[in-house]
């Protein structure tokens, strides 16, 4: 299953993204100090007639001499965010029918990768299935997916230096799970040694048909021209439209990947020619899984932590990249 995942799953936890909390700009713990320190300086009235003089010999100015606020900024306190999530999907591809549910909780949300060269909305990059880069994991407890068929159990596993793991309780022949779209999904985290209990809930992707070009063992695409990618629009909140290369018996390889995340589902992208061709530079055909990603997101806020949430559903099909 992970291999199979990896076809269509390049990127996908960069997906994820938490807003963090801010404080204020300075003062004491509870002052009321708006630019941190004394803002009020000036003339004051030395004799006391009413109103004030405006000029009188009696009258004198003087520096405000008080002592600048030097105390720390405020604390605000309030739920910290955490990388990784909760991640279900479903693939639906012309080699492989996969559900999957996986989980890992993190400190840190990496930073979108940005490695490659860009093309439009596309990146061009070196991809690698096999390549692992764990962030310490943090232990939320189990943790329970429920209006799914069947339901899910993420179980935490000790993984030594890597920290806390998660397996899922579905086979790995597992070929559905996710409701229809606009369904909704429950997820529940026991609480852990690191994140306390949580509970919350999203919607569902709907599924995607990718309505071309036409995948298959003698589909082809010239690289020379560019390619246009239709697929049933939907509510996805971003699209994951994907050229990864592929072996004979439709596993993913290390090589040239094409990646091109949209904002919202518009049912269609153009790849450019200078994309492809970057694809195969140095060869004159290769195969390549085309897959489109539907997603959609959500988060639970805990009394101390956010924790994302992610779900994807997938179509994929083989194609040749040949002049």
């Amino acid at each position: 299953m992970e291999r199979a995942m990896r076809v269509v799953g390049f990127g996908l936890w960069a997906l994820l993204a938490a807003l963090a909390g801010c404080g204020d700009d300075g003062g004491g713990p509870g002052g009321t100090d708006t630019l941190g320190g004394d803002a009020v300086f000036g003339q004051h009235d030395a004799d006391g007639s009413t109103p004030a003089d405006t000029v009188a010999p009696t009258d004198s100015t003087a520096v405000d001499t008080a002592t600048a606020d030097t105390s720390p900024a405020d604390v605000v306190t309030g739920p910290v965010p955490v990388g990784g999530g909760v991640l279900i999907g479903e693939i639906d591809s012309q080699y492989v029918n996969v559900a999957f549910a996986a989980a890992r909780f993190t400190r840190t949300i990496p930073p979108a990768d940005t490695s490659g060269t860009v093309y439009g909305d596309c990146r061009v990059t070196q991809v690698d299935p096999d390549q692992t880069s764990y962030s310490y994991g943090l232990d939320a407890g189990a943790v329970t997916v429920t209006n799914t068929t069947p339901s899910v159990t993420l179980s935490p596993v000790d993984e030594g230096a890597f920290g806390t793991g998660y397996t899922a309780s579905i086979p790995d022949d597992q070929e559905n799970l996710l409701p229809g779209g606009g369904a909704i999904v429950l997820v529940a985290g026991a609480g852990g040694a690191d994140i306390g209990p949580f509970s919350g809930a999203f919607q569902m992707p709907e599924p995607v048909t990718i309505a071309f070009p036409v995948t298959g063992v003698t589909a082809e695409a010239d690289p020379s021209k560019s390619l246009t990618v239709l697929w049933n629009a939907g509510t996805g909140e971003t699209v994951l439209v994907s050229l990864t290369p592929i072996d004979n018996s439709g596993q993913p390889i290390a090589g040239k990947g094409a990646l091109c995340l949209l904002t919202g589902d518009p049912g269609q992208i153009t790849l450019s020619s200078q994309a492809l061709t970057a694809l195969i530079t140095g060869s004159n055909a290769s195969l390549m899984a085309l897959a489109v990603t539907r997603t959609r997101t959500g988060r639970i806020t805990s009394d101390t932590h956010i924790i994302p949430l992610t779900a994807t559903r997938s179509s994929a099909g083989p194609i040749t990249l040949r002049y």
